[in-house]
């Protein structure tokens, strides 16, 4: 009988040694990676017999504790058949270090090895000898899928209750699949599974994580005795933006039986992982089977970092979804973006400053000035702090910037790890005195000239001194108009301004130097965009957009008519067409979704045409009106490549002369759409 005690203490101390020291730090791991196949079982079935001689390569990639209460018998058989004797000790825990793992499926080689080894040699023809027994933790270990998704449930060789990934990879190269897949519980024995995944990263071509309540997407057992748990933090998520299954978590199934309410403890945590993904979690259609409000309060999300544009919680919504399921989905989606500040957090990456040099004056008594911070991206979590070098100088406070004393302070706007500065100069207010004047001469202030482009101003005096009555002669070129006329002194107050006739205006000149402010605009409000001439194939269209406000310029002279179009942009026009005026594009995003036009996702994403059609076709509906005329799309070449969802869209749209083809005589349903082409969409719409 092998001397199973000493094997048993010198076991547990391997498995303590490979435990982290703290949470969140590593062990240094001189172990290379090696194969599951490289270990190697002793004759009587076990991997930690001191005796045999593959021990030493055993041991430095796996160990077991025991049960000393509990005891099997063996299960190996020696050279001549006969099965070993003596009894062996119930294992508790197997710990897998340093391995380098295949595929891992039904039937693998890897798998087979994995069950074997967390077997170590036992009985397991009874369901009842381990049951409730085993926990399953992986070190440094790194698992490749290459076409199917690691379901870690179907280990299953001794009823494993608890599995736990500790700086492990995971590696998934089926764009279509999941890295790994948590089923909390097991229909089979009726019991709950836990994980843990911690300080591991997840490198997919498609998906990252699958948590679903059981091994068929079903309930949670009414019987068990207790409820899993499931705990994801401090990995770090790679894979790609271009669809909304590149999800970086997906949560599924029906959670009733868990009866969670908003006093009790979440059954799923997701803290502290860094996200670059489509969006950081989906909530499965499978979770509109929930009959009560459980799948509320199943999941906590706290300080999640998103990268790249990464979005929040998205629900699983398809065009065939029934309402009732889809405001179950959006109630879920709802209740965790609400479920605190910090569970999503969104680093900026840029912050620049109104302004990067001011004068003030230490001895008036407007000395201030408004900063203003811009960060991007604009929904970033990061907060705007303030600080001044030299607050003798100067002091700011939410942006405002005082003058203390003459001198140069730096202010300095920070948002997470970027910042901008702005040179403050303090000094002494000392107006101008005209050349040959002598100490009773008044001073005398020349303006700064704002003027835009489409006319001329003139000032008389040039050089007015406090309490002059100045005189603005505005002239506007051939087929402008003058639309603004602004005057403010040296703090940024407006001075009073009268107009007077044949185009000219007057104000009292104040004490210090103002600014004067002309704008110009082309007769009838019409933009001149450079980058549209009258010859430009949608001309006329991009007029009427401009003209009724639904589609504007890049800047005053351009338009960009083969730039692309945003979703986002797109969800803020429709939205104003339809009668609400949405404050940010946030709230035309919840507009989008409420309607029923989008599902809110990948809001800075180009828009193909067949998805402008789509938007447009479901804008029509939610607005009452027809949609039901239906085209022929046969005699289009590339009618096949038209998406499933966007068959209809599309037929509607032809019938309607929204979309007419290209001038290849294609439809180009794939291809990206340009500002032009929406804008001629939305005046056939809405105009013809």
């Amino acid at each position: 009988m092998k001397k199973r005690v000493l094997a048993m203490v010198m076991a547990l101390c391997l498995a303590l040694s490979l435990l982290p020291v703290t949470a969140g730090a590593v062990e240094d791991e001189t172990t290379e990676l090696a194969s599951i196949s490289d270990l190697v079982a002793a004759k009587d079935g076990t991997y930690d017999n001191l005796e045999d001689e593959n021990y030493t390569t055993n041991a430095a990639h796996v160990s077991y504790t025991y049960y000393t209460d509990k005891t099997c018998a063996h299960s190996a058989r020696d050279d001549d058949g006969q099965y070993l004797e003596g009894d062996l000790y119930w294992v508790k825990t197997v710990t897998i270090t340093g391995i380098n793992f295949g595929e891992l499926n039904d039937g693998s080689e890897d798998m087979k090895k994995l069950q074997d080894v967390i077997r170590n040699g036992r009985r397991t023809d009874t369901s009842e000898q381990f049951k409730d027994s085993i926990e399953v933790n992986f070190v440094n270990c790194t698992f490749n899928q290459e076409t199917t998704h690691f379901q870690v449930y179907k280990i299953r060789p001794c009823d494993v209750t608890k599995y736990s990934f500790n700086h492990c990879t995971f590696n998934q190269q089926n764009s279509g699949q999941y890295a790994i897949t948590l089923n909390t519980s097991e229909t089979a024995y009726n019991r709950p599974i836990s994980y843990e995944i911690n300080g591991c990263t997840i490198n997919s071509q498609g998906r990252g994580i699958n948590i679903t309540a059981g091994t068929e997407q079903e309930a949670l057992g009414a019987g068990m005795s207790s409820l899993p748990s499931v705990v994801v933090s401090g990995n770090t998520f790679h894979l790609p933006d271009t669809s909304e299954s590149n999800m970086a978590i997906q949560i599924a199934g029906v959670w009733d039986n868990a009866s969670l309410t908003d006093n009790l403890s979440p059954l799923i945590t997701v803290s502290d992982n860094e996200i670059d993904a489509y969006v950081a979690v989906r909530v499965h259609d499978s979770m509109g089977n929930n009959t009560n409000d459980s799948a509320k309060y199943l999941v906590d999300f706290t300080e999640n970092i998103l990268l790249n544009g990464t979005l929040g919680v998205v629900a699983d919504v398809g065009d065939d979804t029934a309402d009732n399921v889809k405001e179950i989905l959006q109630a879920i989606v709802e209740s965790y973006e609400n479920s605190g500040e910090t569970s999503f957090i969104i680093p900026a990456t840029s912050v620049s400053l109104s302004q990067d040099s001011v004068t003030l004056y230490s001895d008036t008594t407007s000395n201030t000035v408004t900063l203003t911070a811009t960060v991007t991206p604009a929904n970033s979590t990061d907060a705007v702090t303030w600080e001044s070098s030299n607050v003798n100088v100067a002091t700011v406070a939410g942006g405002v910037v005082t003058a203390v004393a003459n001198g140069t302070a730096i202010i300095t706007a920070k948002a997470g790890n970027y910042s901008a500065t702005c040179v403050v100069n303090v000094t002494s207010y000392s107006p101008t005195t005209p050349s040959g004047g002598n100490d009773n001469t008044e001073p005398s202030y020349s303006p700064v000239m704002d003027v835009s482009d489409g006319g001329t101003v003139r000032v008389s005096p040039r050089t007015p001194s406090e309490g002059d009555e100045v005189t603005l002669t505005v002239e506007p070129d051939s087929g402008y108009e003058i639309t603004d006329v602004t005057v403010t002194d040296r703090s940024g107050r407006e001075v009073d301004v009268t107009a007077g006739r044949d185009g000219t205006y007057t104000f009292t000149q104040p004490a210090g130097r103002v600014t004067i402010e002309v704008t110009f605009a082309p007769v009838g409000g019409e933009t001149v965009f450079t980058d549209v001439p009258e010859s430009f194939w949608a001309y006329d269209e991009i007029m009427w957009a401009q003209e009724n406000g639904y589609v504007n310029g890049v800047t005053d002279t351009t338009f960009s008519p083969n730039a692309t179009i945003s979703r986002q942009q797109i969800w803020m026009i429709l939205a104003r067409i339809s009668g609400y005026n949405p404050a940010d594009m946030a709230a035309a995003r919840a507009w989008s979704i409420s309607s029923g036009i989008s599902d809110g996702t990948n809001p800075g994403g180009a828009v193909t045409r067949q998805q402008l059609a789509a938007l447009l076709y479901r804008f029509a509906e939610s607005q009452g009106h027809d949609v039901t005329q239906r085209a022929d799309l046969s005699a289009y070449p590339d009618a096949g490549s038209v998406s499933d969802y966007a068959v209809e869209p599309l037929q509607w749209a032809v019938a309607e002369g929204i979309v007419s083809g290209t001038t290849a005589g294609t439809l180009n349903p794939q291809g990206t759409a340009t500002r032009a082409q929406f804008a001629v969409m939305l005046y056939r719409f809405l105009a013809v």
